[in-house]
């Protein structure tokens, strides 16, 4: 339950504003009339959306004058819905959302009686602000409410590259969610994989302002009439990532991100000792096309000289305990987090002294993968846009897993804060 406070009681009691389940209506008959005169300023803090919810935060039969509304919020997409009467912004979409108003250009000058967004902050969020050059006069009734019509994903640090949004949401334009980009903190190197997931949630003080993927695009946009918005619909809490280090990290493998030294172009590559590495399932160039999207090949080394007989603990067979084909996997070196995406294939290097043909085996090759000791090849996509990196997997701060995010099944929203100042004149009671 949410409790909400308005200055004109003296008390401070709080009056139920909103609850699960309950919905908040006006009736259009009034049995009693009560003449206010005052000015009532209601603000909330702290508050969760869950995805398909609404929360109201006003909705009163009254008449008065609306003098500003200010609403911080982590996310884009959340939908602002204004009544006034007979008056509703944007009544085509049931809101607007600062996807559509950064898309617009609605930033600078401050519009009348139109909603804006004036900032981004350090945190991630966005500052949505309603701020007539006069105050604006209602003389029936206000309502105000914040939805959030997110629709679940396991997108998110995944691959797609045909996206629409559900309801009445803008679909994005490009897709900055999938995988493919990079988070850095440069004070986070040696924080905890937890905290991690919240910096990139909240991203104060990161590199580029958080998570960062280029080079995206949304088919769907250019072959459907759709409205349109900008952004990441799943920043902040929406596509909070949660994190699984795999056992492979107590092997210390040493991980090489292969690429052709050139961002965004992928070959198979070669080990130091002239062995190719398994052949590239999808397309070359990031992020490639919904037919073919790109693929890029990560290899688990056991020494630093790049050779694919072994990995770890020959005897022991250095083995993975949460990543397969269809996980989402992360890799971490220090303040910096990996995301290459969505893993399609899965290959294990059969030495000479394993039994089978030498070679790779892919994960479906029975007895063949099972028994190899050497390299393992994981292939993703899109792959990482970006250049090659090799290092070395130690644990807590060097690492590599699996990663699932909120936006799995409930990408919620987080509302930092919300202001509406109003001046009411008579109340319809009953």
């Amino acid at each position: 339950m949410v409790f909400g406070y308005e200055d004109e009681d003296e008390l401070g009691r709080p009056s139920i504003v909103s609850a699960h389940g309950l919905k908040l209506e006006v009736d259009t008959k009034a049995s009693r009339t009560v003449a206010t005169d005052r000015m009532v300023s209601t603000r909330f803090t702290g508050l969760t959306i869950n995805a398909g919810d609404t929360f109201d935060v006003l909705s009163f039969k009254e008449k008065g004058q609306l003098h500003s509304i200010e609403v911080v919020v982590d996310n884009p997409y959340a939908i602002l819905r204004l009544e006034m009467d007979d008056y509703i912004n944007n009544p085509e979409s049931g809101g607007e959302t600062a996807a559509e108003l950064l898309l617009s250009s609605r930033t600078g000058s401050r519009p009348d009686g139109a909603f804006q967004v004036t900032s981004r902050l350090s945190d991630g969020s966005y500052v949505l602000r309603y701020q007539p050059m006069m105050p604006k006069s209602y003389d029936k009734q206000i309502k105000f409410s914040v939805s959030n019509f997110l629709r679940p994903t396991r997108d998110v640090f995944g691959h797609t590259l045909s996206f629409q949004s559900r309801r009445n949401l803008p679909t994005p334009i490009d897709l900055q969610f999938i995988g493919g980009g990079t988070f850095t903190h440069s004070g986070m190197d040696a924080v905890s994989l937890p905290i991690m997931a919240e910096a990139v949630a909240k991203p104060i003080g990161a590199t580029n302002g958080g998570y960062v993927v280029n080079d995206t695009y949304n088919e769907l946009v250019y072959l459907e009439n759709v409205t349109t918005g900008t952004a990441n619909p799943y920043s902040g809490s929406a596509g909070k990532p949660i994190f699984t280090e795999d056992e492979i990290v107590e092997d210390s493998p040493y991980i090489d991100l292969v690429d052709s030294g050139t961002a965004g172009t992928f070959t198979a590559g070669q080990d130091g000792s002239a062995i190719a590495h398994p052949a590239l399932t999808g397309g070359a160039d990031f992020p490639g096309t919904t037919s073919s999207a790109s693929t890029q090949n990560i290899i688990l080394y056991g020494t630093n000289n790049d050779s694919a007989a072994v990995l770890g603990d020959e005897a022991g067979g250095a083995s993975m305990d949460s990543i397969a084909v269809g996980s989402r996997i992360y890799i971490r070196n220090k303040g910096t987090l990996y995301f290459p995406g969505k893993v399609v294939e899965i290959y294990r290097y059969n030495r000479t002294a394993d039994t089978g043909a030498d070679g790779w085996a892919a994960s479906d090759a029975g007895a063949t993968y099972d028994n190899a000791t050497g390299a393992i090849c994981l292939q993703v996509s899109p792959g990482l846009n970006a250049t090659a990196s090799t290092f070395q997997t130690t644990g807590t701060t060097t690492s590599i897993g699996t990663v699932t995010t909120n936006a799995d099944s409930n990408p919620t929203i987080s509302i930092r804060s919300i202001n509406v100042k109003r001046y009411r004149e008579v109340s319809f009671e009953g």
